[in-house]
């Protein structure tokens, strides 16, 4: 388990080691660079801690019960209980990102969904034969 040192630090230094983490956060650009950053940062333990954490949260925002996030995730009630305290009473930052991870899969569905109807259409042929049959004559109008 984490632990602190017990030498305790002044509130400035402590606000200032936050601004630094949060801002270092924050200036990561691409998926490649936050891996390496959290792969130096973060203990194995660390991270599948985190990882868990997460998972628990977003399994929670899609109704699963303790028993399949249990069984599943391998981690205890008590787990699943702290991450469900945060996210109803003090985790509107946690509640935010899981629910636009959320969002972002369900487009994501939605855009492979598009992409395999459009495969099923074939466009190449059908915009083949609209060329062999001519476009439609009619009155030329602005749109809108």
């Amino acid at each position: 388990m984490a632990q602190v040192s017990k030498l305790p630090l002044g509130k400035e230094t402590q606000t200032r080691l936050y601004k630094l983490f949060w801002q270092t956060i924050t200036s990561l650009s691409d998926p490649i660079q936050t891996e390496e950053f959290f792969n130096d940062l973060l203990t194995p333990t660390e991270k599948i801690m985190l990882s868990k954490r997460l998972a628990i949260a977003v399994m929670l925002i899609r109704n699963h019960d303790y028993e399949a996030i249990k069984a599943y995730l391998q981690v205890s009630s008590a787990t699943i209980s702290s991450v469900s305290m945060w996210l109803k009473y003090s985790g509107s930052g946690y509640r935010k990102t899981v629910e636009k991870l959320l969002r972002k899969e369900k487009i994501e569905k939605v855009i492979l969904n598009i992409e395999s109807v459009l495969e099923a259409i074939n466009p190449e042929k059908t915009f083949a034969k609209t060329l062999s049959k001519g476009f439609p004559k009619g009155e030329s109008r602005e749109p809108f």
